[in-house]
């Protein structure tokens, strides 16, 4: 018998005979970890919808599921045209809001504590340190759902399902009701008559 074929079915009786993953264990990796008591870590890299969190000692970055906040950094030049779209202002009035955005974000993050609901997905970025997706809660409030009633950020980008089990198109819904009540009150961003919806403001999966 030919000696690599020989190996070839070896290696193949090996692999077979590993157990595949069951249900159980994907069910368990599909879970939100929930981290508590933790506080927002001032940072250059903040701004209204990613931010640095500090837990039990340990500093992370996360990115705030459904919702895309004006960006505050003038070097997103593209970010800031495609946003500017949306919002119907200029690149530079973007920015603007985007910083009025962050300190937001800033005070009312700032104060107490606040939970971090996460499945530890990668959320990219540009900044050195690994970005995560997540649902944050203050209170019984959940965060995007401030942003968003408070003009400081357009409902848009990756989702999932809540910790409590709402699905994407029930929390995608409630927060375009939100979303409608800050365009038609002129509330933060949206102070433009010009302000519209994008092709793509619909939720993805994260």
């Amino acid at each position: 018998m030919d000696r690599r074929y020989f190996l070839g079915i070896t290696a193949f009786l090996i692999l077979s005979a590993l157990p595949a993953p069951c249900a159980e264990e994907k069910a368990e990796q599909d879970k939100f970890e929930i981290l508590e008591n933790c506080s927002l870590v001032a940072n250059p890299a903040n701004d209204g919808d990613s931010f640095h969190v500090s837990h039990e000692g340990r500093e992370w970055f996360f990115r705030l599921y459904f919702v895309d906040s004006p960006e505050s950094d003038e070097h997103l030049e593209d970010r800031l045209k495609e946003q500017g779209e949306v919002f119907g202002l200029k690149p530079e009035d973007v920015l603007k809001a985007g910083k009025k955005a962050k300190k937001f974000t800033a005070e009312s993050l700032g104060r107490g504590k606040f939970t971090i609901y996460t499945k530890w997905k990668d959320a990219k970025g540009a900044s050195g340190m690994k970005r995560y997706f997540a649902f944050i809660r203050k209170g019984k409030e959940d965060y995007a759902e401030i942003l968003v009633e408070n003009g400081w950020a357009r409902v848009y980008g990756a989702s999932d399902v809540t910790p409590e089990g709402k699905s994407v198109n029930e929390t995608y819904g409630k927060l375009k009701a939100l979303q409608r009540k800050a365009k038609a009150g002129h509330k933060g961003a949206w102070t433009s008559k010009n302000a519209k919806d994008s092709p793509e403001d619909s939720p993805t999966s994260g």
